[in-house]
C-alpha cells in the first residue's frame, strides 16, 4: 500500500530578493464553491425554481449528468463535508445563498422558512467547526419568477436593482449575525455578456447571429446594447446592496461588503509591438475595468468611452454616481488564467469586439502560455496573477484585494482511476505558484492582499459538465458520491498552515522543496489505492 508521497514544487520568490513588506498575520485563506454547484435538492420543499432549474429541467428536460439537480447533494450532506473542512483545517468558506430557495418567488413577501433553516444550518456547523463563512449573494441562481422573458427580463427590469436591495437587506436581517463577509455578485460581466450577448445563460437574449433561440426563447435581444444595460443594473444592484449593509447592519454587524470579478490577466501577443501593448492595457480596461471603474471613480474608463460608438455605453446620473463610487469593503477578483492580446484596430460593434483586439492562449509564434487544463480556456501561467495584482495596484489606488476563485483542473482526471487521480500532482504545482506569487506580489511589490480563496474545496457541477474536477476533494460519482480528499487538499492545509506561521515570525516560508503526505490516516484510502502503485 501508498504510505506516502513526495511532491515537488517550485518557490517563485528568489531568495536573494529583499521582502521589503511585512506578510499580513490575518491574512485569509479559505476554499470556494457556489450553490448551483454543490447544493442539488432542486425540488424541495420550499425552494423556488431558479432559471438553471426550469431551463434545465422543463425547457430542454436534460438528462440528469448535465443538470445540478443533485450535484454533490451539499445539500444532505453538508456535515460531512464540514468535517472534511475542518480535518484539512480549513479556517474560511466561500458558498452561496440560492436566491430562490430563500424567496420562491425572487420576492421578499414570501420567504421560504425551510429555506432559512438549511442556511442557519450550515452557519451553524461551520461556526461549530471553527470556519468564517463568505457568503455569496448572487452565484447565478436568477429566480425564474423575475424572468418575464420580454426587453426587460431578469437583470433588465428597471426595478431589478430595489428587488436586489431588498434580497439582500433580507439575507442580511436574517443570516447577519452568522455572516460577517458578503460577496454581493459573482462575475457581472460573464452574466452580462452570457445573458444578452451571447445567449448562453439567463435570460437567453442575444442578437441572432449568436444563438437562434434568443428569439425564440429570449424573444429577441441585442448583442450591441444589451450587455451593456444589463451591467449597468448590476453595478447599480451591488451598489444599494452595500449602501443598505452600511446603513443598517454594518456598524452593528461588524462585517465587509464587496463582489467578485472575473478577470484573466493580458500580456502583449507580439511583446515588442506598442500597439499590442496598448492592446494588453486595454483588455484589463474592458474586463475588469467594466465594473471596478464605477466603484473606484464614479465612472466607467475613459477607454470604453472612446471605443464603445453609438452612445452604447450608459450613463451614470450625478445620484448614481455618488451611490457606486466606494461601494467596497474589499476588491474582489476570480482569476485563473492569463492570455495575450492582440491590437486589431477595427471599431467594433458589440462587447465581443469592442475593444479592437483579440485574446489568445499563444503569443506570435504560436507557443502556448502554460499547460492547459482540462477546459480549452484555462492555461497555467502563475506569474499573471502577480503582474495583475499590480496592474490593480497601479490604476486603483492599491486597494485592499481578496482573491475569491483560483484553481486549475487536471485534463483527463475524470477518466483516471481514482488511485490516481487523487494524486494530483499538477493542480499541487498550479496552488503551490500561484501562491507564491501572491505572497511575492504582497511583500516584494507592496500589493495590498487580504486573501486567498482556492476553486474549488470539493469537486462540483461545472456549468454543464461533471468532467472538469477542480476540487480539492474527489468526488465519485458512480458510488454513492463519496468523497476522497486529494493531495492538494494536504498540500493546501500545509502551505497556509506555515504561511500563517512564517508571518507570524515562527520559522521559514514553506518553499516545499518536498512536501511529504501521510495518508494512512485517511479513511477509505485502502480500498483506492493499489499496492504496485508503492
Amino acid at each position: 500500500m501508498l504510505s506516502r508521497i513526495l511532491i515537488a514544487s517550485v518557490f517563485l520568490l528568489a531568495t536573494q530578493q529583499v521582502v521589503a513588506h511585512e506578510f499580513p498575520a490575518d491574512f485569509v485563506w479559505g476554499a470556494a464553491t457556489a450553490a448551483y454547484q454543490i447544493e442539488g435538492a432542486w425540488n424541495v420543499t420550499g425552494k423556488g425554481m431558479s432559471w438553471n432549474d426550469w431551463y434545465n429541467n422543463i425547457y430542454k428536460q436534460l438528462p440528469l449528468n448535465q443538470t445540478g439537480n443533485v450535484a454533490i447533494d451539499f445539500y444532505h450532506r453538508f456535515r460531512e463535508d464540514i468535517a472534511l473542512m475542518k480535518k484539512m483545517q480549513l479556517k474560511n468558506f466561500r458558498m452561496s445563498i440560492a436566491w430562490p430557495r430563500v424567496l420562491p418567488k425572487g420576492t421578499v413577501d414570501q420567504p421560504s422558512q425551510e429555506g432559512i433553516d438549511f442556511y442557519n444550518s450550515v452557519f451553524d456547523a461551520l461556526h461549530e467547526a471553527g470556519i468564517e463563512p463568505w457568503v455569496t449573494l448572487y452565484h447565478s441562481d436568477f429566480p425564474q419568477a423575475l424572468v418575464t422573458f420580454d426587453n426587460a427580463s431578469a437583470w433588465l427590469n428597471p426595478n431589478i436593482s430595489n428587488l436586489f436591495a431588498d434580497y439582500a437587506d433580507f439575507c442580511f436581517r436574517t443570516f447577519g449575525s452568522k455572516v460577517k463577509n458578503w460577496i454581493t455578485l459573482n462575475e457581472p460581466a460573464i452574466a452580462a455578456w452570457f445573458g444578452y450577448g451571447l445567449g448562453g445563460g439567463v435570460p437567453t437574449r442575444c442578437s441572432p447571429k449568436y444563438n437562434p433561440e434568443c428569439e425564440t426563447l429570449g424573444k429577441g435581444g441585442n448583442s450591441s446594447t444589451e450587455p451593456y444595460l444589463a451591467a449597468h443594473n448590476m453595478i447599480l444592484s451591488h451598489a444599494k446592496a452595500v449602501r443598505t449593509y452600511r446603513e443598517k447592519y454594518k456598524q452593528t454587524q461588524v462585517g465587509q461588503i464587496g463582489w467578485t470579478l472575473n478577470i484573466a490577466h493580458a500580456l502583449p501577443w507580439n511583446a515588442s509591438d506598442p500597439d499590442d501593448i496598448k492592446a494588453a492595457d486595454t483588455y484589463l480596461h474592458f474586463q475588469l475595468g467594466w465594473f471596478a471603474n464605477p466603484i473606484i471613480y464614479g465612472d466607467y474608463p475613459a477607454i470604453m468611452r472612446e471605443y464603445i460608438t453609438g452612445n452604447r455605453l450608459p450613463t451614470f446620473t450625478p445620484e448614481e454616481q455618488e451611490l457606486v463610487k466606494g461601494a467596497y469593503d474589499y476588491f474582489g477578483i476570480n482569476h485563473y488564467t492569463t492570455v495575450y492580446v492582440h491590437h486589431t484596430g477595427i471599431v467594433g460593434d458589440d462587447y465581443s469586439n469592442d475593444a479592437r483586439s483579440w485574446s489568445s492562449s499563444k503569443d506570435i509564434n504560436g507557443d502556448p502560455i502554460g499547460p492547459v487544463a482540462e477546459v480549452d480556456w484555462l492555461y497555467m501561467y502563475p506569474p499573471g496573477i502577480r503582474g495583475l495584482f499590480n496592474w490593480i495596484k497601479d490604476n486603483y489606488n492599491n486597494p485592499p484585494i481578496v482573491v475569491l476563485e483560483n484553481g486549475f483542473c487536471i485534463k483527463g482526471e475524470s477518466q483516471m482511476p481514482i488511485a490516481q487521480a487523487i494524486l494530483d500532482v499538477q493542480k499541487v504545482e498550479y496552488i503551490n505558484d500561484y501562491i507564491d506569487n501572491v505572497v511575492a506580489a504582497v511583500t516584494i511589490d507592496g500589493v495590498n492582499a487580504k486573501g486567498y480563496f482556492a476553486w474549488s474545496f470539493i469537486d462540483n457541477f461545472e456549468w454543464g459538465s461533471y468532467v472538469p474536477r477542480f476540487g480539492m476533494v474527489y468526488v465519485d460519482y458512480e458510488n454513492d458520491l463519496t468523497r476522497y480528499p486529494k493531495a492538494s487538499s494536504f498540500f493546501y492545509s500545509q502551505k497556509t498552515s506555515k504561511i500563517r506561521a512564517w508571518a507570524r515570525g515562527e520559522g521559514e516560508y514553506p518553499t516545499y522543496p518536498k512536501v511529504l503526505f501521510e495518508l494512512e490516516e485517511l479513511p477509505d484510502y485502502s480500498m483506492i489505492i493499489n499496492n504496485d502503485l508503492a
